[in-house]
């Protein structure tokens, strides 16, 4: 039983802000969506999407736009992630977790294709969300 998460692909102009942070289970920094668990069964997703999105990059977005919501590995975990877009990001106090040990990162547009092209990124909820933006630009905001 997972109570799931939420997670905002955040657009600055034309970058992309990420977090790498260490993922001992895995045995390396992973580059990421700013994201987090849901407390329980109630909680809001887009108030903990944003909340995260604050905490971890110093962003609240002015638009929050539903990109997709998907089960990690259903074949042994409830685990649901909602992920969404970003968008007319204003600057707010970023603090993280003490526990967290994270590092904003921006990349460009033209960076991201090239990463994803290349298999750089390997969080799935990033890769997903990373894909999303990217067809919605080309479909136009």
């Amino acid at each position: 039983e997972h109570h799931g998460g939420g997670g905002v692909v955040p657009l600055l102009g034309d970058r992309v802000v990420l977090v790498r942070q260490p993922r001992p289970v895995v045995g390396q920094a992973l580059l990421e969506i700013p994201a987090g668990k849901l407390e329980g069964p109630d909680d809001d997703v887009e108030a903990r999407a944003q909340a995260e999105l604050g905490e971890e990059v110093g962003y609240r977005a002015g638009r929050l736009i539903p990109a997709a919501e998907f089960f990690v590995s259903p074949g042994y975990c409830t685990e649901r992630i909602h992920v969404f877009l970003g968008l007319d990001l204003e600057p707010v106090e970023a603090h993280p977790e003490a526990s967290e040990e994270i590092e904003r990162v921006e990349l460009s547009l033209d960076e991201i294709r090239r990463m994803l092209g290349a298999g750089q990124f390997h969080d799935g909820k990033t890769i997903i969300g990373l894909r999303f933006l990217l067809a919605f630009l080309e479909r136009g905001k």
